[in-house]
């Protein structure tokens, strides 16, 4: 999910309209397995492999109502989990993805909160609210 300025929206109409979508659910497995990298390789992340058709609809629902402007329809939504983003000058990603790999990276377990944090990139996010599922 892309980040949404949170100078431009109220954070309490935001708490709000969110935890509306995350109050529709209902709770479900997740499970990350394998890795993967973006076209351009510069991201590396976990993919999704049980849990992503509720993820995209979670996706699709929180950008409605107050958050309509914020969604960048040709960007498509693919849920996964970021392990590293690298420069294209930094030489370490293929190292950080064979580690990634030999890893064998397994999860599995039952989505029943989400959290709503902010950073800014440069210092520790930090938590606003924790959502919880029905």
């Amino acid at each position: 999910m892309a980040g949404i300025p949170t100078n431009e929206v109220n954070e309490e109409s935001l708490i709000a309209h969110l935890g509306a979508v995350i109050r529709k659910q209902n709770s479900f497995s997740i499970t990350l397995r394998g890795v993967s990298t973006s076209s351009d390789g510069l991201l590396i992340y976990l993919n999704v492999e049980e849990g992503k058709d509720q993820l995209r609809q979670i996706h699709e629902d929180i950008y409605t109502g107050m958050l309509s402007g914020y969604i960048f329809p040709h960007l498509p939504f693919n849920p996964h989990v970021t392990l590293g983003l690298f420069s294209k000058t930094n030489d370490n990603s293929e190292r950080a993805l064979k580690e990634a790999v030999d890893a064998n990276f397994y999860f599995k377990y039952t989505a029943d909160s989400f959290h709503l944090i902010v950073g800014d990139g440069l210092k520790p996010i930090s938590l606003v609210e924790e959502l919880l599922i029905k």
